[in-house]
């Protein structure tokens, strides 16, 4: 009987101690596909939730696209949105931040006007204060060679350049 008892405890303690890893490893996983980002850096938001960017020509306000971004797209970075087409990221730190728009789609000038008219619309901003923040707008050598390694900026924007 004595036996069987000490059996039955080693027993349990293995399942205490098996289900006390799983489930450490398994708050560390969720943790890390958590997609806030926390910055160790103060993000300047305005009341009405909205980051605040001084771009040297002015104030800008954009949406907050740290809030609910699409993934993670590094640990300063949020993807805010992305279609088959392009991807939007955004890099708030060092102020003033930076936009990077990748075009996935062979011919660029095709998905350019949506492209620009959904950043727009994303971030929550007019093209006169789109003009004022940093937004680099590029096609990988692996979807176009001919059209790759030029930042194109935005269209309307001066220094945006023809695809």
């Amino acid at each position: 009987m004595k036996r069987l008892t000490y059996i039955f405890i080693g027993i349990g303690a293995v399942i205490v101690i098996g289900l006390t890893i799983i489930l450490i490893i398994a708050s560390r996983n969720a943790s890390s596909d958590d997609v806030v980002i926390n910055f160790n850096e103060e993000i300047p938001y305005t009341q009405d939730n909205k980051i605040a960017i001084d771009t040297g020509q002015g104030m800008v306000y954009i949406n907050d696209l740290l809030k609910n971004p699409v993934r993670k797209a590094g640990q300063k970075s949020v993807v805010f949105l992305e279609k088959a087409e392009y991807t939007m990221s955004y890099y708030p730190l060092p102020e003033p931040g930076e936009f990077i728009i990748s075009i996935s789609f062979p011919n660029p000038n095709v998905v350019r006007p949506q492209m620009e008219k959904d950043f727009l619309e994303a971030v929550g901003i007019s093209e006169t204060d789109a003009c004022k923040l940093k937004v680099s707008a590029n096609v990988p050598y692996a979807v176009n060679p001919d059209t790759a390694g030029i930042d194109y900026g935005l269209s309307f924007c001066p220094g945006g350049k023809a695809l």
